[in-house]
């Protein structure tokens, strides 16, 4: 369930790349080393985003002077001693376990499948670890408990909520998993040093559960009703139908769009630089847009409005895709990354009979790795780096996606499966944006009813047009990381793989 704030790093600058990369990497060797190499399956990107901010708010130090472990590539160097480890990290990696623990348990409980028992036996001595972790920084484990308790409750009575409205019974459910994140955010504000944030935390922590429980209500829907599992949505509409009809996606999907522009506005409170604010809920909006509407994400993303209601216009980041790297440039870039790092490992050693001995094997080591991730490559600073990229799971993981990315991008060239009318995704009226042009409908729905609303996307009276979108690159319409169009073009993203996975 949790998973929201997967990063899209192709619009990312280099400093922010890499402060992505180390906290992601970071969190994942800090579970490897605190809970046993088998717990980084359980690492998710929503306790990555949470140590984000914990670094980003408390005074820990910054990501790049993190011990020389996180800044290596290799996924196996893993720091030694709990005393080089950051506490964000070490607070996000048992929160990773803590949310797990509860995950497993609810699916031993809901399905009571086999293999669900196994993997909480595989983990329970990480869980009990995690759990211990836990307890030594006063986190209120037995809160968090009953609020685990409490939320099976409610969905068990879901069905006598019928006297509510439909988003008083939705708030009823998400309430329980709600106050279980919000007691992660404002604990970690508290054990970073900063008391006076944890308010201000519980209550982003709050929304991003609420949301991410209604985002797997909605997205399960059609999944739920096939097997006869609970689902929020079918209880709060009272509906039996096997798919939700436009009118009812259409309001779960303001009611998602509200919760993401309340949390923007939260994470415009903290004392977060507006770089680094932006760049979260650029993440937000990225990640929402894409999972509320599968065939939507080839659009640009636009930003949410202010959560007083007041419109404004939609603005639409400009692409900042990386266009592909041919493969004379490649050679040419890892000659000179080859003889970059040669000269630097030599050092005032230049005639030293064992650096001369070990050139050659060091230039085309160096070599061989720039040509496979140009990329990263070029932000190395040793040789140790440079080869800790062939031990990086993710780019290995990406080498081999990218071999059959176009074997993907051919189903959209032949002449079957046309793509309906793109649009952008709704935010509702709540959100302060009216649409004028008719949502189109989907395939065996009724079109819109009645007049559209007046106000129309764009800037309001008085104000000049935004600037046109960039020319689409290479077959692609928008940028291909951000929107997840690598479906339908021709480029290489940051992680070292093309099209098919621009996702780390």
């Amino acid at each position: 369930m949790f998973g929201l704030m997967k990063s899209r790093s192709c619009s990312l600058t280099p400093e922010q790349k890499l402060n992505r990369r180390l906290h992601y990497c970071g969190a994942c060797k800090t579970m490897g080393r605190l809970y046993g190499q088998r717990t980084r399956f359980l690492l998710n990107n929503d306790a990555v985003f949470l140590a984000e901010v914990l670094s980003a708010i408390s005074d820990t130090g910054q990501p790049a002077a993190w011990d020389r472990t996180y800044q290596s590539y290799n996924c196996l160097s893993l720091p030694a001693t709990p005393d080089v480890m950051p506490l964000p990290l070490q607070y996000a990696a048992a929160g990773a376990l803590a949310i797990a623990e509860f995950k497993i348990a609810d699916q031993v409980t809901d399905s009571g499948r086999f293999p669900w028992a196994i993997a909480e036996r595989v983990f329970s001595k990480s869980f009990r670890d995690a759990t211990a972790r836990l307890a030594e920084w006063d986190f209120p484990l037995s809160e968090l408990q009953a609020l685990s308790g409490e939320q099976n409750a409610r969905e068990a009575a879901g069905t006598s909520t019928d006297r509510r409205s439909p988003a008083e019974t939705l708030a009823y459910l998400e309430e329980p998993t709600g106050a279980a994140t919000a007691l992660f955010f404002s604990h970690g504000a508290r054990l970073v040093g900063k008391p006076e944030l944890a308010p201000a935390m519980g209550e982003i922590g709050f929304k991003l559960g609420s949301l991410i429980y209604l985002l797997d209500a909605y997205e399960d829907y059609e999944k739920d009703g096939r097997v006869r599992a609970f689902n929020a949505l079918n209880v709060a509409l009272q509906t039996t139908e096997a798919k939700l009809s436009a009118r009812h996606r259409q309001s779960a999907k303001e009611r998602l769009w509200t919760m993401a522009a309340e949390i923007q506005a939260g994470l415009a409170e903290l004392p977060l630089s507006a770089e680094r604010a932006e760049v979260f809920a650029s993440r937000l909006r990225s990640n929402l847009a894409h999972r509320l509407s599968p065939w939507e994400r080839r659009l640009p993303v636009p930003s949410l409005p202010p959560c007083s209601g007041a419109s404004r216009a939609v603005s639409v980041p400009a692409c900042a895709c990386a266009t592909p790297i041919s493969f004379s440039a490649r050679v040419r870039g890892a000659m000179e990354t080859a003889r970059s790092i040669l000269n630097a490992r030599r050092g005032g050693q230049a005639h030293s009979l064992v650096r001369g001995l070990e050139a050659p094997f060091v230039f085309l080591s160096v070599m061989a790795v720039a040509l496979l991730f140009p990329r990263q490559a070029r932000t190395v600073g040793s040789y140790r780096e440079c080869i800790g990229i062939a031990f990086n799971l993710m780019f290995v993981t990406a080498l081999v996606r990218s071999a059959f990315a176009p074997f993907g991008r051919l189903r959209f060239s032949l002449p079957w499966g046309a793509e309906p009318a793109v649009r952008f995704p709704p935010f509702g009226s709540e959100a302060g944006i009216h649409f004028s042009t008719p949502v189109p409908p989907g395939p065996g729905e009724p079109g819109p009813a009645g007049p559209a609303p007046a106000y129309t996307v764009g800037p309001p009276p008085g104000e000049p047009a935004p600037p046109p979108p960039p020319e689409p690159k290479r077959g692609c319409s928008f940028c291909c990381c951000d929107t997840s169009c690598c479906d339908s073009c021709d480029c290489c993203c940051d992680c070292g793989d093309c099209c098919s996975g621009c996702d780390c």
